[in-house]
Formats: C-alpha cells, structure tokens, sequence
C-alpha cells in the first residue's frame, strides 16, 4: 500500500465518528476514479451536513523538486474545466513517509497561481508547487480539516 493510501485510510478512520454513513462516502485512490472525471480520494458528508467535503491526498518528495504530481485528469478536471462541483476543497500532502502533512484549501490564491504554471512532469501528471510549506502535525492536519467544516458550517 503506498504512502498516499495509508494517509487517506488513517484520516478515514480519524474522521469516522463524524462522518454520515447514511449518504454517500468515496475513497478513491485510483486516480480519482475510473470514470471521466477526477474525483478527489475521500469524500463524505459531515453529520448532519447540507453538502459534502472534498479531501484530495498526495504525497510530497524534496527530490521531485518541492512539487506534487496532479495527473492529466485531475488537472483538466480540476483545473483547466473549473468544476467547483467536482474539486476537492481540501488538499493534504504528506511530507516523504507521512511523518508530517502540508495543508491548503483548492480556492487558495497562491494554489491557484501554482495550478497555472504547472509543467507536465510525464505523459500522465503534470507537476504542482506545494504553496504552503508550514509543516503540520497529523493531528494538526486532522484539525484544519475540522476547521474548515466549522467555518462552512459542515459540523
């Protein structure tokens, strides 16, 4: 299981008391599904939530030059579509083995400006500066996404 994975079921897991079971719950580690459409790896809605969080994961290497790989369908997606319906709201990168996490939101201006000038890394990702590179504690990760629920009114 890759790096990406194991982060995406640990925050599953830390997440799970409040997430509605009852209403559709994604964890999508196959680049964000089989179909058309990106969709980002977990999302959920909060107990007794009107609309659904969207956490996209990836996982962060210093020799891959500071960037993250979004892939062709993520960016076109996400990106060069702008399907705000669809984006994630949140992305959480784990730093190498997922000892610690960056943190931003998908509609953070500086995120926006690196989306722009993305550069194709392969044939099947394009490679994204990490715009925030305060490193978090899981827990403080864990917290950010508790955070932006409160202010949407998620929770």
């Amino acid at each position: 299981m890759s790096v990406e994975n194991k982060v995406v079921a640990d925050f599953y897991v830390r997440l799970f008391p409040w997430v509605d079971h009852a209403r559709d719950v994604r964890l999508c580690t196959d680049d964000g599904g089989a179909g058309a459409i990106a969709i980002p790896d977990l999302c959920f809605h909060f107990l007794g939530a009107n609309d659904q969080l969207r956490v996209e994961f990836k996982t962060f290497y210093k020799q891959k030059g500071g960037t993250i790989g979004v892939t062709n369908k993520q960016y076109d997606t996400w990106y060069r579509q702008a399907n705000p319906d669809g984006a994630p709201h949140l992305w959480i990168t784990a730093v190498e083995k997922g000892a610690s996490f960056y943190f931003w939101r998908h509609d953070d201006s500086a995120f926006q400006r690196a989306l722009q000038s993305a550069q194709p890394g392969s044939k099947t990702h394009y490679r994204v500066s990490v715009p925030n590179k305060d490193a978090l504690t899981r827990a403080a990760a864990f917290m950010k996404i508790m955070e932006y629920a409160h202010e949407r009114r998620m929770l």
